[in-house]
């Protein structure tokens, strides 16, 4: 029984001892090397342990995978000197995780170490204009720059330029209602009645400018880049809204533009003495659509035929017109008969004059 005692004895210490000299294995060296923001080297070393001692130890193959911080692998693949970083996609000092792996005959091990990606500069370029052809329209061009610093130096490069990224833009009034929508285009035109949020700011817009005749409007802009938001400086823009003088003036400039078109057209050669009287009582300006309707009066002299007498021109109608003088319309309510003469007298002998109806009722 004592003998049996000491057999099992005797085994479990052969195979303590066999245990024991079982080799164990760790990470000695594992370096990242950053030549450039671009690029990374991995450097590493093994040490095997025994009961007899320790020494360097190759392993039958090694894995690396770096992640981003979303954990977005960016590379897998042996532990090799000059591995891409696509360090110019990355957010600015976004933390990166390299994983090591090494495997042996019965063992592996592993370990984990992190760098950083460059820091990053963001800036826009903007062009907004708004209001644009009425309070309805806005017209902008946003594209962005990336700058990032050079490795080991406090100086910068551009690596993207005039960008078109997603982003975000929010109008406010004031700092009332305000109005957010969403882009990936480098230039767009926005018609804001095609929502029931856009028609409230605008409707908002209007109050303001009726009651304090300007109004500040905000655009803020926040670009969304790899899931996070970037913002920056507002741009801010104040709408004027016009007064009765600048109204006539503009009423009595853009009445004057049609007078000498009209003039030109029918009376080629003999028009002269032009006189364009606005009824500027009955002048309407639509604050929205920024487009004038403007009751008038053109009165000339000249010729209805080349040898003929000389005679009072006279048409009365409404121009309707963009304050800037686009898309106009003017509608004839009466003219002098000596009008439709001349009119239809230059259609027949110069061919390069519209017909009698086009002459009369078109724009500038």
């Amino acid at each position: 029984m004592l003998k049996n005692l000491f057999i099992v004895l005797g085994l479990l210490v052969v195979t303590s001892f066999i245990f024991s000299c079982k080799p164990t294995y760790e990470v000695d060296t594992f370096e990242i090397i950053r030549p450039g923001w671009d690029m990374i080297n991995i450097n590493t070393s093994y040490k095997k342990s025994t009961t007899f001692g320790e020494e360097f130890s190759y392993p039958k193959s090694e894995k690396v995978i770096i992640r981003d911080s979303r954990s977005q692998i960016l590379y897998e693949g042996p532990a090799i000197s000059n591995i891409a970083i696509p360090d110019k996609e990355l957010l600015s000092e976004e933390k990166i995780s390299v994983r090591l792996i090494a495997f042996f005959d019965d063992a592996q091990v592993s370990s984990e170490k992190h760098f950083f990606a460059s820091p990053k500069r963001f800036t826009m370029n903007h062009n907004v204009k708004y209001p644009n052809g009425g309070l309805n329209h806005l017209d902008y061009e946003i594209n962005f720059n990336i700058y990032r610093k050079k490795i080991n130096s406090t100086e910068e490069e551009k690596i993207l330029s005039g960008a078109a990224l997603p982003f975000n833009i929010n109008m406010s009034v004031n700092g009332g209602s305000n109005i957010s929508f969403a882009s990936d285009r480098r230039r767009d035109r926005m018609d804001l009645r095609r929502s029931s949020a856009g028609s409230q700011f605008v409707s908002s817009l209007v109050s303001e400018l009726e009651k304090n005749n300007k109004a500040d409007v905000h655009f803020a802009v926040e670009m969304d880049y790899r899931g996070r938001k970037i913002k920056f400086q507002p741009i801010e823009k104040t709408i004027q809204n016009k007064s009765d003088s600048e109204k006539r003036m503009e009423a009595e400039r853009l009445a004057g533009q049609l007078g000498a078109q009209k003039m030109n057209s029918i009376s080629p050669n003999t028009g002269n003495s032009l006189q364009v009287v606005v009824d500027h009582i009955n002048v309407e300006y639509d604050l929205i659509e920024h487009r004038y309707s403007i009751p008038m009066e053109i009165q000339w002299r000249a010729r209805t035929w080349i040898a003929g007498p000389t005679s009072d021109m006279i048409i009365r109608g409404t121009l309707n017109v963009n304050e800037d003088g686009s898309n106009p319309a003017f509608d004839i309510d009466w003219h002098s008969p000596a009008v439709g003469q001349a009119a239809q007298n230059n259609s027949v002998f110069n061919s390069s004059m519209k017909v009698l109806e086009n002459v009369l009722q078109s724009g500038l």
